[in-house]
Parts: structure tokens; sequence; C-alpha cells
């Protein structure tokens, strides 16, 4: 992999292929996890972009705290401008990392052209099921979360 040439669509298309997505556990769809066989129940489902009401439900629920360390281990993207001007779809790895050097970063939605965003939503089609079924707004706008 090249990272002047590997590009978000690039890896997309690599997730396409057979056994991929079980390759890494941030990958696998989350239906695919089936953590209520192992004890664990869905009480709470979160979307990505309220994880600080999740980490609020967690520690209300647990008692324990949950410390938010995505700015200091750089998966934070607070302190980026979000760039919404064009589909970052095909800028290559090397390009979007010099980009967060000098604070910028595409915004999600700048990331998928219609294409991209089709492939996606077959590849995680079970996902955004439980989604769908768990956010009663029919939105794509959670994750799991357990209990």
């Amino acid at each position: 992999m090249d990272p002047e040439r590997f590009t978000f669509r690039a890896f997309f298309l690599l997730l396409s292929a057979p056994s991929a997505l079980d390759i890494d556990h941030h990958w696998t769809p989350q239906v695919r996890m089936r953590l209520e066989a192992r004890g664990y129940r869905y009480s709470d489902i979160f979307g990505m972009h309220t994880l600080g009401a999740a980490f609020a439900r967690i520690t209300e629920v647990t008692g324990m705290p949950i410390h938010d360390t995505r700015n200091l281990s750089g998966h934070g993207a607070d302190s980026l401008k979000m760039l919404i001007d064009s589909c970052y779809a095909d800028t290559p790895l090397a390009e979007l990392a010099r980009m967060r050097g000098r604070g910028y970063a595409p915004a999600n939605a700048a990331r998928y052209d219609s294409a991209l965003m089709q492939e996606v939503a077959h590849l995680y089609e079970e996902d955004l099921g439980l989604y769908q079924i768990s956010s009663g707004r029919g939105g794509i706008n959670v994750l799991g979360g357990m209990q």
C-alpha cells in the first residue's frame, strides 16, 4: 500500500473482498459480534457524533467515569477545520495526513460520493438495519452500546 496513492475509496474496495470485514474488529459489523449471545444486552445505542452523551450514560449506569482522550491520542477532530468544499474519497492518505498536519480534514460527508456511499451501505447493510430499528427515527445515526 502506497500512502501517496491509497485512498478512502480504495480502502472500502478492499473491505468488499471476502472475509475482509473480519480482519480487524474496528471494521467488523456490529451484528457479527453477537454481543447478546455473549451475555451483553444492548441497553443504549449512541451515534459516534454523540459520544459525550454515551460517556455520561456509561458513567451513570456503571459508576465508572469515562475520560475522552481523543485529543491526546490524535483521534479527535475537534481542533481541525472540517472541509466540505469537495469530495475527498479519492484523495491519497498521504495528502489527507498533510492536510491534518495543517489543521484541516474532510468532514464525514465529504469523504463519500454517491457511489461510495452505496458501497458502504451495502457492506454494512445489516448494521444499518439494526441502527434504523434502534434509533426509531430511520436515520443512520447510532452505534451499538452495551450495558
